[in-house]
């Protein structure tokens, strides 16, 4: 998983455009690629099943919102298999597919973060854990990332200027080879992550991944 290099392929615009759902139904990957939140509505309850394990949707994310009068249950799919959620009456979900199209979802109103910018904490420190950081190097430095706060965290990390190798240790494995770290090299690479739970532990998986290397010490 950490030689793929995937470009982040939607970002949503939350709220702009509405695709209902009446009835239980598995949402198309092309509904999912759409620009559109997915809300469904009836007075019963339905189920809404996500797309299967597919790579083509790595790195799309969007909500689902519960706007009728009945209990809403949204399948889905993840690393240690699929998994539901269960919406009342205007509750809402964050989904997002990770680099390995794997979706994950999350109740929390911050699960889709990414426009947070957040300062790079600089040479030997901690980085934060949601929002978008831009590094910046005056030389070979380090940095640390703990495991997330929650399920749905979201954190891209971008070389903004580059002098020296930064080279980030993880607390955990952020994905299924087992890499905790990662170096940018060049000023423009790119790395998404999301916060999951894999046997009901927190930890961080690559959503997308563009140039930033990854090994495991």
């Amino acid at each position: 998983m950490g030689g793929h290099n995937v470009q982040q392929k939607k970002a949503r615009q939350q709220g702009a455009k509405f695709l209902v759902k009446t009835a239980t139904a598995t949402i198309t990957e092309a509904e999912v690629l759409a620009d559109v939140t997915i809300q469904a509505e009836k007075a019963t309850a339905i189920t809404l099943t996500m797309p299967a394990t597919k790579t083509s949707l790595a790195g799309v994310y969007g909500e689902i919102i519960n706007a009728g009068a009945g209990v809403a249950t949204i399948s889905y799919t993840t690393q240690s298999g699929t998994a539901t959620a269960t919406l009342n009456q205007d509750d809402k979900v964050g989904y997002i597919y990770d680099e390995d199209g794997k979706c994950y979802v999350d109740s929390s109103d911050t699960a889709i973060s990414l426009n947070i910018v957040t300062a790079d904490p600089g040479d030997g420190e901690a980085l934060p854990l949601e929002g978008s950081v831009a590094l910046t190097s005056a030389g070979a430095e380090t940095r640390t990332l703990a495991i997330p706060a929650a399920v749905g965290d979201m954190l891209s990390l971008t070389t903004d200027v580059y002098v020296g190798d930064i080279t980030v240790t993880v607390a955990a494995a952020i994905n299924l080879t087992g890499n905790t770290t990662m170096v940018f090299g060049e000023a423009g690479e790119n790395i998404v992550l999301v916060g999951v739970q894999v046997a009901g532990a927190l930890v961080w998986r690559v959503v997308a991944n563009d140039g930033v290397a990854l090994s495991t010490p």
